[in-house]
């Protein structure tokens, strides 16, 4: 499934690139939040199944592009390790539930 479907079906917070690059670090896990409730809901409306996108936000999410837009130094709302790792976690559960 190409991205542009996948953003289709699954709506506008479905775009990885808002999400990793310009969502900001104090809105950042009620967005993640958002997303795996949206990609929950494509999995029961498809009858299992996860897109590839999932996995490959999923390890994007480790990304130095990634960490430098949720963990710039000196921003008072940045990202620890360990919350930015716990989104990773969480991102990889739903892809066991699939």
């Amino acid at each position: 499934m190409a991205i542009e479907v996948f953003r289709q079906q699954m709506g506008a917070l479905a775009s990885v690139d808002q999400l990793l690059f310009k969502a900001g670090p104090d809105m950042f896990h009620s967005a993640m939040d958002s997303f795996r409730n949206e990609v929950r809901g494509y999995i029961k409306a498809h009858d299992g199944g996860i897109p590839t996108e999932v996995t490959e936000f999923t390890i994007d999410l480790c990304s130095y592009l990634t960490r430098w837009n949720l963990q710039r130094p000196g921003d008072p709302d940045a990202l620890t390790d360990e919350a930015l790792e716990d989104e990773v976690s969480r991102n990889i559960e739903l892809l066991r539930e699939a």
